[in-house]
């Protein structure tokens, strides 16, 4: 086991690269192994009803071999807003809390996982147990973490190891039912480890919304008249030929709909919509939009507004209509002209807010226990290992339950470790050895509630 770290020193590139290691080939090959599915059939029906579970959306993590499926990222693909679950394989909920944390890194440097020092040996059955989280754009990395619940003794895996007589090497697995390989030994205790790793979450493309204040030039301008004289000396309606402005300028407001997925590093693509004021009255603006980077938008299309226009039946070059007073009497059509636009938008926006927030989500599997009290606290043998005290649970009617030794040193003999309602649980063990013994046993009920312990020594012999 080992500890892996990448540093990504790369600007605007996510690299994917499945760093998290935990184990060796032969970890890998026994997380595909037909061994798997002794603890993934006691639970059963997640992803069932409003959430379905998909590659994308679901992460499955095998506890007890400290690895992913094989070949598996540590990368979902999941809508903003959209939820995704964390599935510890082959765990125990008895003995650890599991949570999920967003980072608020808008680009975090740094990924790490590794096992922690602290492990318990388990002795019951594995099971599963799901977090599910609702996904945040603003988040990239979720840190992910099973942890040992507290009250809960940790064990060294020498210590486990010696205590069962065995090295520290991948204990063997227990075969599925019915498998023709199978015999009739009780395999050893599974040993597991407080663990904690990073999953990247990529938030699939979408069409967004986002609001754009900006500067555009257009084609769309008044045109000014004048009365002329004609050779005649008659008075004619005419375009001015002084004063014509071949362009306008306007401040705008745009409504920018556009697809979150990015082209070439820095290019969105999407289509705007709005108005601006530069003139005498309103202009609209339509047109497709291209978002540079994070917060500049270029924009352009046609430009909709109303200009001056000679006055109803009058044609240029003709006698005025109104005499002298016909340019007072312009009319206003409404005409399109090209415009071309550049504004700014607030597209990831929320990046610059990420740092006050921080999400989480957890499923520690705090169950409620069913069982009222567990009596005495600790339990010692004599050096003919006779114990000083049976073990009394108290407990409801339909309160089932179950005994079991934490560090799995077989060790102690339990009788009665197991039941529905109140119950005695006789303890026993051998003659005293020089090291002496130890270990805690563990009342739950149901399964994954918080554990009642209590605690079994035995002194060195004299």
């Amino acid at each position: 086991m080992f500890r892996g770290r990448l540093s990504l020193q790369s600007v605007g590139v996510v690299i994917c690269i499945n760093l998290f290691v935990f184990g060796t080939p032969a970890t890998d090959a026994l997380a595909q192994s037909s061994s798997d599915r002794d603890c993934r059939t006691i639970e059963s029906g997640f992803g069932a009803g409003a959430f379905r579970a998909t590659p994308d959306n679901t992460f499955e993590f095998n506890h007890r071999e400290l690895s992913a499926s094989r070949g598996r990222l540590y990368v979902l693909r999941v809508d903003d807003g959209g939820y995704f679950q964390i599935l510890f394989t082959c765990t125990a909920p008895s003995f650890f809390n599991y949570s999920v944390t967003g980072d608020p890194g808008a680009q975090p440097a740094s990924t790490d996982a590794a096992p922690l020092a602290d492990s318990v040996m388990v002795t019951g059955p594995l099971t599963i147990r799901g977090i599910t989280m609702r996904h945040d754009a603003r988040f990239l990395r979720y840190r992910v973490s099973a942890r040992l619940r507290e009250g809960v003794q940790s064990v060294s895996s020498g210590a486990a190891g010696a205590a069962r007589g065995i090295s520290e090497e991948i204990p063997p697995l227990a075969k599925p039912p019915g498998d023709p390989r199978a015999s009739d030994s009780t395999p050893p205790p599974a040993q597991l480890f407080a663990v904690s790793f990073d999953v990247w979450v990529v938030t699939k493309p979408e069409w967004r919304l986002s609001i754009i204040g900006g500067a555009a030039v257009s084609s769309l301008v008044d045109t000014k008249y004048a009365i002329a004289t004609d050779a005649q000396g008659a008075k004619i309606f005419v375009e001015s030929p002084t004063g014509q402005s071949s362009h306008a300028t306007d401040v705008m407001a745009l409504a920018n709909t556009y697809y979150s997925q990015t082209f070439w590093r820095t290019l969105n693509f999407g289509a705007a919509f709005g108005f601006g004021s530069g003139g005498t009255s309103p202009r609209f603006f339509l047109g497709p939009s291209v978002i540079f980077g994070k917060y500049f938008v270029f924009t352009g299309g046609w430009s909709i507004g109303s200009v001056a226009a000679p006055p109803l039946g009058q044609e240029l070059s003709k006698a005025p209509v109104n005499g002298d007073n016909t340019l007072n009497s312009l009319t206003r059509r409404v005409i399109a002209r090209p415009f071309f636009g550049i504004g700014f938008t607030w597209i990831d926006r929320r990046d610059q807010f990420a740092a006050a927030f921080s999400a989480a989500a957890s499923a520690s599997g705090s169950v409620g226990s069913c069982v009222a009290s567990v009596t005495p606290a600790a339990v010692t043998f004599d050096a003919k290992g006779v114990a000083s005290a049976d073990v009394v649970v108290e407990a409801g009617a339909d309160c089932t339950w179950v005994a079991t030794l934490q560090n799995g040193t077989n060790l102690f003999e339990v009788t009665g470790g197991g039941g529905k309602g109140k119950g005695t649980i006789k303890l026993k063990t051998g003659e005293a050895i020089a090291a002496g013994r130890s270990d805690v046993l563990n009342i739950v009920g149901p399964s994954g509630s918080a554990a009642k312990p209590v605690k079994l020594t035995q002194p060195p012999a004299k």
